[in-house]
């Protein structure tokens, strides 16, 4: 198994997810993480879309401050923004998924921009001062969605201070599930077999082996709209007299049986929080 050095850390910075890691002892199915999608259309075609994370990776700022800017949210238009509104937008998946809707306007994802900063409860969001958006222009960026990276039509910002351009989805809002982000889990995602019934569930745990090897299990909560994972852990073997054990973290999984296939159900966390599932057989591209 690959080990994991900081990135407990990294997930928890990056603002894009929440950790929950596997509990000890004997535990019961997950149906309270159920009750956060009991209205989730998982048969609706299209499927709303589950968008996890809206940061643009490797995204740089000048400045601290530019980057506290971007977290919170706060943006200032410096420049103008176009004012044609394409006539379409899409949606696909490396599983060949693909979906099409009405484009907003550059005007309209800059506010939603705003709204949904990640990082908008910090407490340096009162005081820092905005970034400064110059222009946009319409294009293409991936998004973290609960079912892969989704390659979408998006507004692409320039903003000062800002090493690149950020994206916002162009879709509609009324395509996205709550017309904005969902939590997304700390878990490192999952895989579903062909069958569809067959869900492994990825996870940062403890070593497989040696003295200080841990094992774990998987325990299961399905309904209509939603299947939920809890992850049961247990010393493995341990030798005798003092050992230590590093907080170390390595990538584990554990398989469960679904009583039905997965097909549109969101997978989530024992908290309720989405899990990024891809199809076993496109994991890498996905």
């Amino acid at each position: 198994m690959k080990r994991v050095g900081a990135l407990i850390a990294v997930v928890v910075i990056a603002g894009c997810g929440t950790l929950n890691g596997p509990r000890t002892g004997a535990i019961s199915p997950p149906t309270d993480a159920l009750a956060r999608w009991q209205d989730f259309p998982a048969d609706q075609s299209p499927r709303p879309i589950v968008l996890l994370c809206t940061d643009t990776p490797g995204q740089g700022f000048d400045t601290n401050e530019g980057k506290i800017a971007y977290l919170c949210g706060k943006f200032a238009l410096s420049g103008q923004l176009p004012v044609d509104v394409p006539k379409q937008s899409a949606a696909s998946w490396s599983d060949g998924t693909k979906v099409t809707f009405p484009a907003i306007s550059a005007d309209y994802a800059f506010a939603a921009m705003a709204r949904n900063g990640p990082g908008s409860t910090m407490s340096e969001c009162s005081t820092v001062p905005p970034l400064q958006v110059m222009s946009a222009r319409f294009g293409v960026a991936g998004f973290q969605t609960d079912r892969g990276t989704a390659q979408m039509s998006a507004w692409l910002f320039t903003a000062s201070g800002a090493r690149g351009e950020f994206a916002h989805p162009a879709v509609p809002s009324s395509a996205i599930w709550g017309g904005a982000k969902t939590p997304l889990s700390g878990t490192n995602g999952g895989t579903i077999d062909s069958s569809g019934l067959v869900l492994t569930f990825s996870f940062v745990g403890g070593p497989p082996d040696g003295p200080c090897a841990v094992s774990y299990v998987g325990v299961v909560a399905e309904s209509p709209h939603a299947v939920a994972v809890a992850v049961q852990s247990s010393p493995g073997r341990v030798q005798a007299g003092p050992i230590s054990c590093t907080a170390m973290g390595y990538f584990r999984s554990v398989a469960v049986k679904l009583a039905s296939v997965l097909a549109g159900r969101v997978v989530v966390d024992a908290s309720g929080d989405a899990v990024t599932v891809c199809p076993e057989a496109i994991r890498p591209s996905c």
